[in-house]
């Protein structure tokens, strides 16, 4: 008898140890923000999160336990393929600048019909943000070819940023941060060239302005300028 609660001492010794060490195998450290950083993938800092059932509210994803998450051990990139499963991911930023300064995290995807951006930090109340194909983007998302999050931390502030996840198409989530600046100079300045070059709305404008010069009929000038006014407004990176 005596040997059978010792027994079943070591073997609530050792489940102990194993869950302990299981919980500090997904614990997430925060990925620290300097006044030097430029630009920074966040695969390797991110926990992931499958919910086939697509019943998970955003409460009920922050009370999971560190266990219910993957982290990508040595990915190169987040790539799911083609599955009906909805996704949450989740990391930690800390900012050590010397002043207060603006991120953006991008998630270079334009294929997800529901995105849902979630801001916990200490003291101020849970920041709320969709977007995504399915539905119009919220007032305070920052608007873009794909989705894209501003953040403004203090010295030493902390945020956890929760992302919900929804497609009927491929997934794949590459999450990147950038300083502001080094995001403007990322704009490829040829890429509006190239749009209306083989763009199907760039060829017709080019085709009305033509025939306006040769016919010299200004209505086939005004179509043409109808057509290029939207494209001033199209987002080219």
């Amino acid at each position: 008898m005596r040997h059978c609660k010792t027994w079943a001492w070591v073997a609530g010794i050792r489940l102990g140890i194993f869950g302990f060490l299981l919980s500090c195998a997904v614990a997430q450290e925060p990925f620290c923000l300097t006044d030097g950083l430029r630009e920074h993938d966040l695969t390797t800092n991110v926990a992931v999160l499958r919910d086939a059932s697509h019943s998970l509210s955003f409460e009920q994803v922050r009370a999971t336990t560190n266990t219910q998450w993957s982290i990508p051990r040595g990915e190169a990139k987040l790539h799911y393929g083609f599955t009906p499963d909805a996704f949450w991911v989740r990391f930690k930023l800390q900012s050590r600048a010397i002043i207060a300064r603006e991120w953006l995290v991008e998630l270079d995807h334009a294929r997800f019909d529901w995105v849902d951006w979630y801001v916990v930090r200490k003291g101020v109340p849970t920041v709320h943000l969709s977007d995504g194909n399915q539905r119009p983007p919220d007032p305070l998302v920052a608007h873009g070819r794909v989705p894209l999050l501003a953040l403004r931390l203090d010295p030493g502030e902390e945020a956890e940023v929760y992302l919900g996840l929804r497609t009927r198409m491929l997934v794949s989530i590459p999450l990147t941060i950038y300083a502001p600046l080094d995001y403007a100079q990322r704009a490829d300045p040829t890429g509006l060239f190239y749009m209306l070059c083989l763009g199907a709305f760039g060829a017709l404008s080019i085709m009305g302005i033509i025939f306006a010069i040769f016919s010299r009929y200004r209505g086939a000038l005004s179509y043409s300028l109808s057509i290029i006014s939207p494209l001033r407004r199209v987002p080219v990176r």
